[in-house]
């Protein structure tokens, strides 16, 4: 099971999450990244959650996403591949 897990934590950094909403809409409700693991589990943090704000007159989903405040730990890793991103994207 360790060496499962360290594979998954090496090879996954980000999981998108798609649901199908009460519209029958499918939406990315979360943005996660994975950060580690222990002996029992993969650790992540959240980065972005879609948060539902009302439906409207024809039954849609309406919403908007937000950031949970916790940057990515990979962020400097997209920079010294000359890839950026704004770091004010993630502050709440």
């Amino acid at each position: 099971m360790w060496a499962l897990r360290e594979q998954i934590r090496s090879a996954v950094h980000v999981v998108v999450q798609l649901n199908r909403l009460q519209d029958g809409s499918r939406r990315i409700t979360c943005i996660t990244e994975v950060t580690g693991r222990t002996d029992e589990a993969i650790q992540t943090q959240d980065l972005f959650r879609f948060v539902q704000d009302s439906v409207d007159g024809e039954g849609k989903v309406r919403g908007h996403f937000e950031t949970t405040g916790h940057p990515p730990t990979f962020l400097g890793d997209l920079k010294s591949k000359g890839l950026t991103l704004d770091s004010h994207l993630f502050e709440k």
